[in-house]
């Protein structure tokens, strides 16, 4: 072969194997866009958990799931972070992360498009389990005029705090004191002032003369300790939520329920008083693996003796039956992972 010819035959060898090359590297390409246009989600080895701020219940079941799911969920890397109720919706929707700690009332109105979220509808966000149940109620100085609702309404230079913007807190008040027939208009427009502000600093407020009535949310029948440390200098009054509109309001937001606050809570409170049970709950997005969130339920429903160790106060909710695990949102908002256990233990049908 001589070397004019050499050279074009070395020239063809190389286009030849360039043009392989490529059509491989296209091939692999189609194979991927196929897989990733599929039913079969991609496998996560490493979640993130967004939760509630240091101290609070939130805080302690994140702190539980970052030691327990790891352990339960061979491969897995959990990371917890701090967050807030309304924010932690709308991160486990977009993606960035992939569990939440959420109040049941604001995810009812995250994924329904309504309330707090109206023309914001979170379509991606799923149910794991209801978490827990709390009780909701408002407190005043003991020494005040204000013993209902209506009082609380009307009352004059009233400095209150339905807990902080864009805090679960806050939006349930919203949903129960307008449920009542009032709004904040009420409020200001009788010279009073709604402060939004959490419930870390209510006792130095109370001390300073800068509050004169909040909303809590507190443990099932068990003192919140923000209210505790208020009464060891100032004592204080739980106000009745009760009316008519209480049953109207539990069939609107399914995730609140009539509930009494047990006698002896609080210092002076010598009679059970009518208050709103709440549920919290763990939520996640509909693009995590259904593997995954199955063996994420699974592992929140076998370590409940070590959940109370790290969160005492959830002693009450989990010793009912797998049903409990199960209510205080809509069943078809469960993610299909969670679905699939909780029919395997007879939580749903």
């Amino acid at each position: 072969m001589n070397l004019k010819r050499r050279s074009v035959f070395f020239k063809l060898v190389f286009v030849l194997l360039t043009l392989v090359l490529v059509l491989a590297g296209c091939s692999q390409s189609s194979s991927t866009s196929e897989q990733g246009t599929g039913e079969q989600k991609p496998e996560l080895d490493s979640i993130i958990i967004t939760s509630g701020p240091q101290g609070g219940t939130f805080y302690s079941v994140m702190a539980a799931m970052c030691e327990h799911l790891p352990r339960d969920i061979e491969g897995l890397t959990v990371t917890g972070i701090e967050g807030a109720a309304q924010e932690n919706l709308r991160t486990v929707n977009r993606g960035e992360t992939h569990l939440g700690t959420f109040w049941s009332n604001e995810f009812i109105d995250a994924i329904r498009g309504q309330g707090t979220f109206e023309n914001e509808k979170l379509e991606k966000l799923r149910a794991v389990c209801r978490l827990s149940t709390g009780m909701q109620y408002i407190l005043v100085r003991a020494d005040s005029d204000i013993y209902t609702i209506d009082d609380l309404a009307k009352a004059k230079g009233l400095k209150f705090s339905p807990g902080e913007v864009g805090s679960g807190l806050e939006s349930s008040f919203r949903a129960i004191f307008n449920g009542a027939g009032y709004s904040y208009e009420d409020i200001l427009n009788n010279g009073g002032e709604i402060i939004y502000e959490q419930y870390g600093r209510f006792a130095e407020m109370m001390g300073d003369g800068h509050l004169d009535a909040f909303f809590l949310g507190a443990p099932y029948n068990s003192p919140h300790k923000s209210a505790l440390q208020i009464e060891t200098s100032i004592p204080l009054r739980v106000i009745p939520i009760e009316g008519p509109w209480v049953e109207t309001l539990c069939e609107e937001i399914p995730s609140f329920q009539p509930g009494t606050l047990k006698a002896g809570v609080y210092k002076g409170q010598d009679q059970p008083v009518p208050v709103i049970e709440y549920y919290t709950m763990v939520g996640t997005n509909i693009d995590v693996p259904e593997d995954l969130v199955y063996e994420i339920a699974k592992s929140i429903y076998n370590n409940i003796d070590k959940w109370i160790e790290l969160a005492p106060q959830l002693e009450e909710f989990f010793s009912g039956g797998p049903e409990e695990f199960a209510k205080g949102f809509p069943a078809d908002s469960l993610h299909p992972g969670a679905a699939k256990f909780w029919k395997e233990v007879g939580a749903i049908e």
